[in-house]
């Protein structure tokens, strides 16, 4: 181990998202094996219980001015602070989420912004990424996850950050710039995000992997908890539960002779077909279902991921309607840079023998190890 030290930034001890989780994981992990000190920056969200709404040292807000997106952020931090102060019907979930983001070192405590830009930890390397940390509209202020609390003698650096949409809104590209002018190295997730930041200063950045790919199926393999499931089973992974695609994987499993694996906390029923609800899942157990699985059905970019890591037949949907997004981007960015088109679903309506031919999965390794090259090599370069 060198002397030098790093603070990263990002979207941490989730415990609702395996995606946030397992990133934040990652990206710690590959750090220290590089050997650096290195810690997260325990900011705490709103949906952290001990949060205080102090945001006097913002020199911009992104908190949304319209009532009708705060009504439905305001659902959305109800429901997330229920389930993430220990109130869920489901504890064995969150005590497994829990246990996941224990095995990550922390910086002290910062239960405000104000409280992060009054005393912020003293590193030689700071680091923001991954996850939509610059996305506007998340239900959190973000301009810390641009690095306005950092020293100006230290190093800023991002990490596959990313702004979760296609296009910033006008109202905050100067303020944005007039941030990730002093950075010292930008690399993003998604091209829509290189696009972003050349529009604002004028700069290529750099493309690199998620930091769940930073690592191979080896490393998530020790990691992972398989399920106690003798049966041949399809799990489908959908954010919020879409219906369209439970049933799209329903049939796919009458197909196939598979049993259904969910996810819910409603129980599922479909005709003809067995379904599983292991509810109490957390990181490692969800690592295990995909690990597991003959077949996955997914929404998420993650679930995609370890679908691609673990070597499964899979299908990842997105949905086109919204293209302001990248929940859907970010996933095609992915699949186009490993040559998997074949296997995003746009239309719940497809005919699934036209879209289910196997994967060579040597060829997508052997992109999978160049890409995930460049991205070592990135990190190499600026924690110098």
């Amino acid at each position: 181990m060198n002397n030098k030290s790093v603070g990263i930034i990002t979207i941490h001890k989730s415990l609702l998202s395996y995606g946030a989780c397992l990133q934040s994981y990652a990206l710690w992990k590959y750090i220290k094996t590089l050997g650096y000190k290195c810690e997260i920056i325990d900011l705490y969200r709103p949906v952290m219980k001990g949060y205080s709404n102090n945001t006097h040292s913002l020199t911009f807000s992104t908190t949304p001015k319209n009532k009708k997106y705060n009504f439905k952020n305001y659902l959305r931090l109800y429901f997330d602070n229920f389930f993430s102060r220990n109130i869920s019907t489901n504890p064995q979930k969150t005590q497994r989420f829990q246990a996941f983001n224990s095995l990550i070192d922390y910086s002290t405590s910062y239960n405000s912004i104000d409280a992060l830009y009054r005393n912020p930890p003293i590193y030689d390397y700071y680091i923001s990424g991954s996850d939509q940390i610059w996305n506007p509209d998340m239900p959190f202020e973000n301009e810390p996850y641009l690095l306005n609390f950092v020293p100006y003698d230290k190093k800023r650096i991002s990490y596959a950050s990313s702004f979760g949409r296609n296009n910033l809104p006008e109202k905050y590209k100067k303020h944005y710039q007039n941030s990730l002018k002093h950075y010292d190295s930008i690399s993003v997730r998604e091209e829509s995000g290189k696009n972003i930041i050349k529009e604002l200063l004028g700069l290529d950045s750099e493309v690199v992997l998620d930091p769940t790919m930073l690592f191979d199926a080896n490393f998530w393999q020790t990691r992972s908890i398989q399920p106690d499931l003798k049966q041949k089973y399809l799990f489908c992974f959908s954010l919020h539960n879409n219906k369209d695609l439970l049933y799209f994987a329903s049939n796919i499993c009458k197909r196939k002779g598979l049993d259904l694996v969910v996810i819910s906390d409603k129980p599922i029923q479909f005709e003809k077909i067995t379904v599983i609800n292991v509810p109490n899942s957390g990181p490692q157990e969800w690592l295990g279902l995909i690990e597991k699985a003959d077949f996955v059905i997914t929404d998420s970019f993650h679930g995609t991921v370890f679908s691609i890591l673990f070597e499964k037949q899979f299908l990842s949907f997105v949905n086109t309607i919204n293209s302001e997004t990248t929940c859907s981007s970010r996933i095609e960015n992915l699949l186009t840079q490993l040559s998997l088109n074949n296997y995003l679903l746009t239309n719940l309506k497809s005919n699934f023998e036209e879209i289910t031919e196997s994967i060579d999965f040597k060829i997508v390794n052997n992109t999978l190890e160049i890409l995930r090259a460049a991205s070592f090599e990135y990190l190499s370069n600026v924690l110098k």
